[in-house]
């Protein structure tokens, strides 16, 4: 099978809410980058394939991904040390091995992570509202919306090319 660069045609991208509760645990969401083209495509990738940007354009919010063999907090501290007054907050800088990956994606294949939602480390615990994520993924902008809602909870989410 021959690969292809990829467009944002080539794509389809979703978030969606995992665990909207900031009860126990930070609230989670997923997202997913699927190759809808009739082809296969060639994608270029960081630490957290597909998406690898950890902070809302704002700074407001932070994302700790499920898989974090090479994303580490910086001074060893804990990345998720546990709610402090109903708000959950990153503890510490989030520290990302600079590297990059090439994955390929054979048509109607998908690729996914996962994300604990958490407000930033630089900022107060977020209000309600929209807060965006934006990640350029082999020339291609990949970006979702989480609504959070004014209990700390992530209500909806949704992505987009």
């Amino acid at each position: 099978m021959t690969y292809e660069s990829p467009t944002a045609e080539d794509f389809a991208f979703d978030a969606r809410v995992l665990d909207e509760s900031p009860e126990g645990s930070p609230p989670r969401v997923g997202v997913e980058l699927a190759n809808v083209a009739d082809h296969g495509v060639s994608v270029s990738g960081g630490a957290t394939f597909p998406f690898t940007q950890y902070s809302s354009t704002d700074g407001a919010l932070a994302l700790v991904p499920d898989d974090r063999e090479h994303v580490f907090p910086v001074d060893g501290d804990s990345l998720i040390p546990g709610s402090r007054d109903g708000c959950w907050e990153l503890g510490a800088n989030v520290a990302v091995e600079s590297i990059g990956f090439q994955q390929s994606l054979a048509p109607g294949e998908r690729v996914s992570t996962k994300f604990s939602v958490l407000a930033s480390s630089s900022a107060p615990c977020p209000g309600p509202g929209s807060y965006r994520f934006e990640k350029d993924v082999s020339d291609v902008t990949l970006s979702f919306t989480v609504e959070r809602a004014e209990d700390g909870s992530i209500t909806d989410a949704s992505g987009s090319v």
